[in-house]
């Protein structure tokens, strides 16, 4: 049976290029709702808002031949080339203008790393083929980051994951990453497009595609042989150069990104803290600090004298935190009860007996394996009699649900109101087919509750990713 086509766009239906720029743009940030940039100096041919330019075919190849001129790359100009420029100035304007934003957080860490290791400045595209210039991207397969690193990929270069960090996930560490996995395999092949091929299939895959070619060495004599992702991936590299250079001569503009990279820095300390209390004490929008710091998969961030933590804040935040860190709290759920809490307390530490396993001891401290391992920066569950392990005690404090804790105050129109201690929440993140009555269940409040903490919220349109309060911390 025959392979559909897009009537639309030209390409097959399923096309997994085609795929990744449709999930980007369904589960985009709030950027894209935001006014674009500049537009007014970007506008240099002053187009009207909406024009969609013609261009001839003609003249994309002849810009296209003009880049070609300019980088290692072999720029061939086809009609596989010329789908995916059409789908990035006609058919997927929004995903062009989404990207164009959000490289002002990362071009410039790209470019400095690719000048340290001396590579072509065209690869900092590449990313928007792997993740759309998503740090929390995730693809089916288990890719993460802006590089789309898999598990032992990502490891065999240094990024380490964890129970509570993922190393793929940081633009800083991950580009090191990628800039010395390209660089191997740029030595591999000695081409970048063939660089750019194994990228994306594995040197495996592009290995037997040589074999099965007879030996040719270029990725276009070996394109055939390919997986099918492999084969529109370097014709996507091609149009993605050509759209960030000339999307002023489409019409297409930057979407405001959520950050720039001048707008954040890293604080390093010494005690471990949660990103909730940090957005409260700081007065940081909580899913900003979220994207900005996109390693930690889950809001506690681990740290101590030994192992200092590390997190991206804005810089005019980050003298408040340091003056701040003594009085912002780690605050860790208790799994046995919705309305407990662990604040971890000093440091202490533990010598392994005989006979003792790293269950034995997480179940005797009261903490789970995973802490364990992070807390000691070990990669295996393996131990030894007489091994110094560190452990944070946890202090417990119990809510009583019987007797919910309040505020009284006066509002600005005199009447006397009852609420909940500010900045001390517990948070829900609503998932796909939440209701308030599964959510009030499942953690055991009441439904009239969580209306109490969360005026005006719709429980007849629950949205996907929004966090509701559902409790108040001891």
């Amino acid at each position: 049976m025959s392979q559909q086509k897009d009537p639309e766009t030209g390409l097959f239906v399923d096309d997994p290029i085609l795929a990744k720029i449709d999930n980007t743009l369904k589960n985009h940030y709030a950027e894209m709702d935001d006014f674009t940039m500049n537009v007014e100096d970007l506008n240099v041919h002053n187009y009207e808002k909406g024009f969609v330019p013609e261009v001839s075919d003609s003249l994309f190849q002849v810009r296209i031949k003009a880049l070609d001129a300019q980088t290692p790359f072999e720029f061939a100009f086809n009609e596989d080339v010329l789908k995916y420029l059409h789908l990035f100035s006609k058919h997927r304007r929004t995903f062009t203008a989404i990207v164009l934003g959000r490289s002002e957080l990362f071009f410039p860490l790209y470019e400095e790393r690719l000048d340290k290791y001396d590579m072509p400045m065209e690869l900092k595209y590449l990313s928007v083929i792997e993740s759309a210039l998503d740090p929390t991207a995730k693809s089916p397969a288990g890719a993460r980051g802006l590089w789309q690193f898999m598990l032992r990929t990502g490891q065999s270069y240094g990024l380490d994951v964890t129970s509570y960090t993922d190393e793929r996930c940081d633009p800083y560490k991950a580009t090191e990453a990628a800039c010395q996995y390209l660089k191997f395999l740029h030595k591999m092949y000695g081409d970048w497009s063939m660089a750019l091929a194994a990228y994306n299939a594995g040197p495996g895959n592009v290995n037997r595609a040589i074999r099965r070619s007879g030996g040719e060495m270029t990725y276009w004599k070996i394109r055939d042989y390919l997986p099918r992702e492999t084969q529109g991936y370097v014709p996507t590299f091609i149009a993605v150069t050509y759209m960030m250079k000339y999307a002023a001569e489409h019409n297409i503009y930057p979407r405001k990104p959520q950050a720039r990279i001048y707008e954040v820095d890293t604080v390093q300390f010494n005690k471990s803290v949660s990103l909730d209390d940090v957005s409260e004490a700081l007065e940081i929008d909580y899913e900003y600090l979220k994207y900005i710091n996109p390693i930690y998969k889950t809001d506690y961030v681990p740290a101590d004298k030994e192992n200092k933590g590390f997190l991206y804040l804005p810089t005019e935040k980050i003298g408040k935190f340091m003056l701040n860190l003594d009085t912002i709290h780690v605050w860790k759920r208790d799994s046995s009860n919705q309305e407990s809490f662990i604040a971890y307390g000093k440091v202490q530490t533990h010598t392994v007996k005989s006979g003792e396993s790293l269950g034995l001891i997480a179940n005797k401290y009261n903490t789970t394996i995973g802490e364990l391992m992070t807390w000691n920066g070990m990669t295996s569950k393996t131990i030894h009699p007489g091994q110094q392990l560190k452990l944070h005690v946890p202090v417990r404090k119990q809510v009583d649900k019987t007797k919910p804790t309040k505020t009284t105050y006066k509002s600005s129109g005199g009447a006397s109101q009852s609420n909940l201690p500010a900045n001390k929440y517990i948070y829900y993140t609503i998932r796909s087919g939440d209701t308030l009555w599964d959510i009030a269940n499942k953690k055991g409040v009441s439904v009239n509750r969580i209306k109490q903490l969360n005026r005006g919220l719709n429980e007849r349109n629950l949205k996907i990713g929004q966090r509701i309060k559902i409790g108040v911390k001891a």
